[in-house]
């Protein structure tokens, strides 16, 4: 897939990521996990409990982690997000989930040993490097639900790339949620609670940019969002509106009622609020064996092209209107604006014996 996607409207991306990290099942996951977390995290003071602190700590952070990979999956190909019990309670299910969790691990031993042997600068430099790469590891096993991906840096680099702007996006807004820990003066559960709120941020932010670009990712989604849904059938409504009014038109013109052709045409225009419906009926008329109603409907798409001041538009339209029709000669009042166009062009000479 090479089709390029806009960016996301910022407030689009806060909007949907919002509605997924922040959804009351999510919270109130993230809630008792947490609690789970910090008995863990309270369980290491003590010797005789250091063991099962471990253990706890171990499967929240593996469960958090693994729920919102599945999250993101979900989110990236249009599906529901899933309840949280399938990765609380069927804990060994979709083992390649737990891979962003071994990547973190792995990634913050690595830090602790940076730490402890080169010093506070050297983390500083190695978390610059390794954090705004998170985004796009979670992004490829996500999508491709395979522990080998991790590996892969072509796919990686690739996924950048593609989200371009959007990448920004997922990194700009999880560093804020980040700073929060900085910011507001809290300490014990809720720091552990906002730990995992920072965690499905990242991954339910990631999931909602990966869906927003799949088709140059070559996603296969599943479903659409329920504003597209109803775009598309609304959109279809009105093609079909279109080509019924031109099909009744084609009847017109072919029986050569020019006249009887353009006031079909112009009677959907005075009943629809069509501004593009001229265009489209352009593009469907190319196709007919006779270029004079294309000529003829071209006629009423000037005037809307030259107020616009879209001049590349018109002249466009213009140049195939008289290479269709060598006697072709636009109305009077658009004749002076639409010879100034073609100044330079090799049918300027066509264009001065238009009287």
């Amino acid at each position: 897939m090479t089709e390029r996607i806009d960016a996301m409207p910022i407030g689009a991306f806060l909007q949907r990521t919002v509605h997924v990290a922040l959804d009351t099942a999510l919270l109130i996951f993230a809630a008792l996990i947490g609690f789970l977390m910090y008995f863990g995290i309270n369980a290491l003071q003590s010797p005789i409990t250091f063991v099962p602190g471990v253990l706890v700590l171990v499967y929240t952070t593996s469960a958090l982690t693994k729920y919102a990979t599945l999250i993101t999956r979900a989110v990236a190909l249009g599906y529901d997000v899933p309840a949280a019990d399938n990765a609380v309670f069927d804990y060994f299910r979709n083992l390649w989930a737990f891979t962003p969790w071994l990547a973190l691990c792995a990634l913050g031993g690595l830090g602790w040993v940076i730490n402890m042997g080169l010093g506070a600068v050297a983390l500083a430099v190695y978390l610059l490097l390794v954090l705004p790469v998170l985004p796009a590891i979670i992004a490829v096993i996500s999508v491709n639900a395979s522990l080998l991906t991790l590996f892969r840096v072509g796919e990686l680099t690739r996924f950048i790339r593609i989200l371009g702007l959007d990448y920004l996006k997922i990194l700009g807004s999880w560093f804020v949620i980040l700073s929060l820990d900085v910011v507001l003066p809290i300490s014990g559960y809720l720091s552990v609670l906002l730990f995992c709120l920072q965690i499905l941020w990242l991954f339910s932010s990631t999931g909602v940019v990966l869906y927003h670009h799949y088709l140059p990712l070559g996603i296969p989604v599943e479903r659409l969002p329920a504003d597209e849904r109803q775009q598309q059938r609304d959109d279809a409504a009105l093609n079909r509106e279109r080509q019924s009014a031109l099909d009744e038109a084609y009847g017109y013109f072919s029986r050569g009622n020019e006249v009887g052709g353009l006031q079909r045409l112009r009677g959907y225009l005075s009943a629809h609020d069509d501004y593009d419906a001229w265009a489209w009926f352009l593009d469907r008329m190319r196709g007919w064996e006779s270029p004079r109603p294309f000529v003829l409907v071209a006629q009423n798409q000037f005037p809307r092209l030259l107020e616009a001041g879209d001049r590349g538009a018109a002249l466009s339209l213009l140049v195939e209107c008289m290479q269709r029709d060598a006697d072709f000669s636009p109305r009077p009042e658009n004749r002076a604006s639409l010879r100034e166009l073609l100044e330079g062009h090799p049918f300027a000479e066509r264009a001065a014996r238009w009287r």
